[in-house]
């Protein structure tokens, strides 16, 4: 396993024991750095916010000369053959899931999931984590920095 991808394991296991405990986790974004591995928050929540949002992760990468970031938020998730216009949250099949993305500037990426089955506003269970095969197309101004192809 890489550096990369033992940070993001790292970070979905802290990120679970937050969301276990507090109900909710902010999004936050990892960068990690010559000096080690700094947290900001993502600064966006809404849909129309993310594009400002993912902005920000690629100037800090640009002006933090990070050669690593991990991205950890609460998301939706549904199947790409029943994605509707709007988004995943919008499907009838969406699921509530904890996303740790990965990415460093070798083009090493990882993308964990973890179902939130949400019993009432105050209780959860997180199901298992697992590996998936989606890439983090909302980090290509990163890959574009590092010098790396887009993706999607």
């Amino acid at each position: 396993m890489t550096d990369i991808e033992d940070l993001a394991y790292w970070i979905n296991e802290r990120a679970r024991e937050t969301l276990l405990a507090d109900g909710t986790h902010a999004g936050m974004f990892f960068l990690r750095t010559a000096n080690g591995v700094s947290p900001q928050l993502l600064g966006g929540t809404t849909r129309s916010e993310m594009p400002e949002a993912l902005k920000a992760i690629a100037e800090a990468v640009e002006r933090e000369q990070a050669d690593g970031v991990v991205v950890v938020a609460e998301a939706w998730s549904a199947p790409i053959d029943d994605l509707p216009e709007g988004g995943a949250a919008e499907s009838l099949h969406a699921r509530d899931i904890l996303l740790v993305t990965a990415l460093d500037s070798d083009g090493t990426a990882l993308a964990l999931e973890t179902s939130v089955h949400r019993l009432d506003d105050e209780h959860l269970e997180l199901g298992q984590t697992v590996q998936t095969e989606s890439q983090s197309i909302f980090l290509n101004s990163v890959r574009r920095l590092w010098g790396l192809p887009d993706v999607g």
